[in-house]
């Protein structure tokens, strides 16, 4: 796409666009598991363990989905970025 004139922005989006995607797919999945554990837990330790507010455990799958996004997305940036700064020569020998 650089040999026919595209910018580094225009070549990099759609990658980026898609790791958001795969990491809030991989932050959800998480969120189903903590979830699960939550449930198991509760329900095995109910005299010691009781998880009853509602806001907390929102801010944190809030947390888990917005650092999942993060780490996807900013590790794509560096990997498309390696790639984008090197020559064209090298790219085809």
């Amino acid at each position: 796409m650089q040999i026919v004139g595209a910018n580094n922005s225009f070549i990099r989006r759609p990658f980026l666009y898609k790791s958001a995607l795969h990491g809030s797919f991989g932050a959800l999945i998480a969120a189903g598991m903590l979830i699960g554990m939550i449930y198991f837990i509760q329900n095995e330790m109910e005299s010691i363990i009781n998880f009853q507010d509602f806001k907390l455990l929102t801010i944190l799958f809030i947390i888990v989905l917005l650092i999942g996004i993060a780490i996807s997305w900013i590790s794509t940036y560096f990997a498309v970025n390696r790639y984008l700064n090197i020559k064209t020569d090298y790219l085809y020998t």
